[in-house]
């Protein structure tokens, strides 16, 4: 008997959006990573073998989901960090105070 996939995104969608929404920390990127989710659900529905519980292969998708996203998005993150340590301690060289 074949699993529906509007059966799985019902009895999944809270468990995942909770779960991406705690990743991200931002309410439309995990709105954004749960749609690309349940496309992967919905792509991979005919393959799931049930040898693990239907959440757990959900949210096995939304984790990869989302380290993906994560990997596209850390040169920028650590760009941002970078900026702001060293930002910390900067003095402005000439070109700055010519500005000013």
């Amino acid at each position: 008997m074949g699993v529906r996939f509007e059966e799985v995104y019902q009895r999944q969608k809270n468990a995942v959006y909770g779960y991406l929404s705690y990743m991200t920390k931002d309410k439309d990127t995990a709105e954004d990573l749960a749609q690309e989710t349940f496309l992967k659900v919905y792509l991979g529905l005919k393959g799931f073998k049930e040898d693990c519980s239907e959440k757990t292969w959900c949210l096995t998708i939304a984790r990869n989901t989302f380290l993906s996203f994560a990997r596209k998005k850390q040169p920028v993150l650590l760009e941002e960090a970078d900026m702001e340590r060293l930002g910390a301690g900067y003095e402005s060289g000439p070109e700055e105070k010519l500005l000013k």
